[in-house]
């Protein structure tokens, strides 16, 4: 049985990771604090942060590349499977296992990924 992996260790790519949509608080105003009898109240809404979010997320390319520093092979009878372990320093995310279909060697390459993905096209 061969194992075909895309990529190996050491080599420097970029990855596409979710983040939530955030938005600001309708409460404060987005600035975390709002006043009450004269006092800086912090908002319970968005436990002063400023930001909420409803659960929703969008595919993002990470800011950094990533460095792959070790290839998973899983065998299931006849079907195989190579999931990465990778070193990451952005501080954007936090990454450490990304799968051959969420690491792209061009940024252009992980930007259309995330455009086609972030707005399937629906076939009536």
């Amino acid at each position: 049985m061969e194992v075909n992996n895309k990529y190996n260790c050491g080599d420097e790519l970029y990855t596409v990771v979710r983040k939530p949509i955030k938005y600001d608080c309708p409460v404060c105003d987005g600035s975390g604090i709002f006043q009450h009898n004269g006092y800086d109240v912090k908002c319970p809404h968005c436990y002063g942060s400023g930001k909420v979010h409803d659960g929703k997320t969008l595919w993002c390319v990470a800011e950094e590349k990533v460095k792959i520093r070790r290839v998973v092979v899983s065998i299931w009878e006849d079907y195989i499977t190579c999931k990465y372990k990778v070193n990451y320093s952005g501080m954007d995310c936090n990454i450490n296992n990304r799968s051959e279909n969420n690491l792209f060697i061009s940024k252009e390459d992980a930007e259309n990924w995330c455009k086609e993905n972030n707005n399937p096209v629906v076939s009536a």
